[in-house]
């Protein structure tokens, strides 16, 4: 597995299951799996609000994570790091 330290994201990419563990948002831990369709969906998502707005995502559909707007580069850093896994699985 290899590993993604990122700003907001940090987790592993398991290439076996080609597969994102999410390991932590923000300062909290998680312990989650993203396959590429909730990725995409996320990412989707993402690119419907601005990047000067503050956005709300959800772990497990039950914790609320607040994003504020300047913390969107660093997340949409991150999302583009992490994309990358899958860009070299096609």
């Amino acid at each position: 597995m290899e590993k993604y330290d990122g700003q907001v994201l940090s987790g592993e990419w398991d290439d076996v299951t080609s597969e994102f563990i999410l390991k932590r948002v923000k300062q909290i831990d998680v312990q989650s799996v993203l396959t590429e369709k909730q990725f995409t969906r996320l990412r989707s998502y993402l690119e419907t609000h601005q990047l000067n707005e503050s956005i709300m995502i959800t772990l497990h559909d039950q914790i609320p994570i607040m994003i504020a707007a300047e913390q969107r580069n660093e997340l949409d850093s991150d999302i583009a790091g992490i994309a990358q896994y899958w860009d070299e699985t096609t």
